[in-house]
């Protein structure tokens, strides 16, 4: 028997003799996630799902998803195997997938929508959004890690007196490049500096049509004008 997961209510999930199992409120299940294909439950949530993997006959992975007795078949988009690792209580489900180059991915799904990782495998998932797993770093070692989400706080940023304002760039030391349209209606590039703004107008542009796109660490800007 090998025990993989375990939820906050101390309900379980993992494997005992080729079968994979959860066992909830002290109640045993044991599951085949196809016929009598080995199987393995590797994370189970507070609403008592768990996932896990499944080998075929030709000993390829299968992602799955056990939900009240029912299996569901994760399965990355074209991908030649996958196996999902982790759940979490909004359902959040994490694992891999191997390309058909052999390529092993990380992989997150939600809400019925995949998405990828540079990272080998997203093994577990909390309630809050933080990954953990392994990756391959020369000369083939193996590294875990953690990946914590930070909150995005946008501040809107708005040229004084200004009818509208658009941020297009930015550099390490916080300088804007954009556009803006003044109180008259007329349309400028422009540097914004704190509240300091240079009014960018190139002398061979029509009116109105200078963008600013992008400035570097050296305050050089680049952009088009008609």
């Amino acid at each position: 028997t090998s025990i993989f997961g375990i939820d906050d209510n101390g309900d379980l999930a993992g494997d005992a003799g080729g079968q994979g199992f959860v066992s909830i409120g002290g109640t045993v299940t044991m599951f085949f996630g196809s016929g009598t294909d080995l199987t393995y439950a590797y994370a189970i949530n507070d609403s008592g799902v768990a996932v896990g993997q499944y080998f075929d006959s030709s000993n390829l992975s299968h992602g799955f998803e056990w939900q009240n007795g029912t299996i569901t078949e994760i399965i990355y988009p074209g991908a030649a195997q996958t196996a999902c690792e982790g759940i979490n209580g909004s359902g959040e489900i994490t694992g891999y997938y191997i390309d058909s180059a052999g390529i092993s991915h990380g992989f997150t799904y939600e809400g019925g929508i995949f998405a990828t990782s540079d990272l080998q495998s997203i093994a577990g998932v909390s309630n809050t959004g933080s990954y953990a797993g392994y990756y391959i770093g020369p000369p083939g070692v193996v590294y875990g890690y953690v990946a914590t989400p930070t909150n995005f706080k946008p501040t809107s940023v708005k040229v004084r007196g200004a009818l509208s304002t658009s941020i297009v760039g930015t550099n390490n030391a916080g300088v804007l490049v954009g556009q803006y349209t003044d109180s008259g209606g007329k349309v400028h590039g422009m540097i914004l500096n704190g509240t300091a703004l240079t009014k960018v107008d190139d002398p061979h542009a029509l009116t109105g049509t200078t963008l600013c796109n992008a400035i570097n660490s050296s305050d050089q800007v680049v952009g088009y004008y008609t």
